[in-house]
């Protein structure tokens, strides 16, 4: 197993004295893909926040690289549902290579050479001249992931990044990001709905079910499936 590049320690949220999270205590290493499964509500969405340095648990402690995680970092991204992030006056090869740009990583020229390797891998080679008002949904989304990778970050929080596309689609979108993450090193923690989804794209599952968190093995994941059918 690789090394542990981010821990959770028991962490707890409440709106207006309900309980969302409690006692949420999990390991990400480091290429790691773990994926979050709950029914809508549940605070699947408000943790992903928290990890992301975006909301304050009410107690528990993040730990990045063994250091606690107090402010918002571009090594930890956070990908919401909507495409909000991606800048509607800028086409598809100048909105992944903004954030480059931007912080000064690269300089222009090196940031649209590596804009253009992504968006190749990403199989949108044909789209770098398109606005995003010109995509589909899953194709923003995946524009969306090629600018977080861009950073190279250690860790990329995707809050249902496919749920509005077909299922091949979804799974040839999820199929390209894992190879794009393990040749980054990059770790993922990725919501959804679909215990099955969950199941073919991560070796373990933080699981929302009846006000506890939990989090198994994909091994458990199959059991539980098969206790299911």
């Amino acid at each position: 197993m690789n090394k542990v590049v981010f821990e959770a320690i028991k962490i707890c949220k409440s709106f207006d004295k309900r309980r969302i999270l409690k006692n949420v205590s999990f390991r990400l290493h480091e290429g790691e893909t773990i994926a979050i499964v709950g029914k809508s509500g549940c605070g699947k969405t408000t943790l992903l926040r928290i990890l992301a340095n975006l909301e304050q648990p009410d107690s528990g402690e993040i730990l990045f690289n063994n250091q606690p995680q107090k402010n918002p970092t571009s090594e930890i991204i956070f990908i919401q549902q909507d495409y909000n992030q991606l800048l509607p006056w800028k086409n598809v090869i100048n909105n992944v290579a903004y954030p480059a740009i931007a912080t000064k990583k690269y300089s222009k020229a090196t940031a649209i050479k590596h804009a253009e390797q992504l968006l190749k891998k990403m199989d949108l080679a044909e789209f770098v001249s398109f606005f995003p008002r010109e995509l589909s949904g899953g194709m923003k989304q995946r524009v969306a992931i090629a600018r977080a990778l861009i950073m190279e970050p250690k860790i990329l929080l995707l809050d249902e990044p496919f749920g509005a596309v077909d299922r091949e689609s979804r799974e040839k979108a999820y199929d390209i990001i894992k190879k794009l993450c393990n040749e980054y090193g990059t770790a993922v923690l990725v919501i959804t709905h679909n215990l099955q989804e969950a199941k073919k794209v991560a070796r373990r599952i933080i699981l929302f079910e009846n006000n506890n968190v939990k989090v198994i093995t994909n091994k458990e994941l199959t059991k539980l499936l098969g206790d299911q059918t």
